[in-house]
């Protein structure tokens, strides 16, 4: 061999030994990539806030407790009814449900209280659970005059001279 190529031998075996080394030490230790959004729950799994929001729509559903015109077709009870129903029945509640029916009392109004017993015994619902009632939840509402009341003080208060911005620095007069 010549002298320059016993010199480029050392400088080549290093280059072919850093070049095995590059291809064969990294791919047993390689992890594959995260997604940013990794740390994010399934859509699919549930949520304990969603249990929160379930209780909530209940209560609602319950508090309010009457069935329109528009929870029935005709005399059956549709599916909007039926989940205002599934929604007064759910979750925890104590003492006996009031259902209230807010339609005409006409001929069809037996036939709509005969849909709502008939759906909720499907539902395993015992007729002590709950009454039938005709008309308002009287616990639900609330007097315009109450609200009129307030509108009446905060004109008062706005008329006044201590109502004002304006004015001095803030003190009593």
């Amino acid at each position: 061999m010549t002298q320059t190529n016993i010199s480029k031998l050392p400088l080549f075996t290093a280059v072919a030994f850093l070049l095995l080394l590059g291809l064969a030490g990294c791919a047993q230790d390689e992890k594959p990539m995260k997604s940013v959004n990794d740390h994010f729950i399934d859509d699919e799994q549930p949520r304990s806030v969603n249990a929160f929001f379930n209780q909530q729509h209940a209560n609602a559903a319950r508090q309010d407790g009457m069935l329109y015109p528009a929870h029935f077709d005709g005399a059956a009870l549709n599916s909007l009814g039926r989940q205002k129903l599934d929604l007064m029945f759910a979750g925890v509640e104590r003492g006996m449900m009031q259902v209230y029916l807010k339609v005409a009392k006409d001929n069809a109004y037996r036939d709509r209280e005969a849909a709502v017993n008939s759906y909720l015994t499907s539902k395993n619902i015992k007729s002590e659970e709950y009454a039938l009632n005709f008309g308002d939840n009287p616990g639900v509402g609330a007097s315009a005059s109450d609200g009129l009341k307030g509108i009446e003080k905060q004109q008062a208060f706005a008329d006044s001279d201590s109502g004002s911005i304006s004015g001095s620095s803030g003190g009593s007069k």
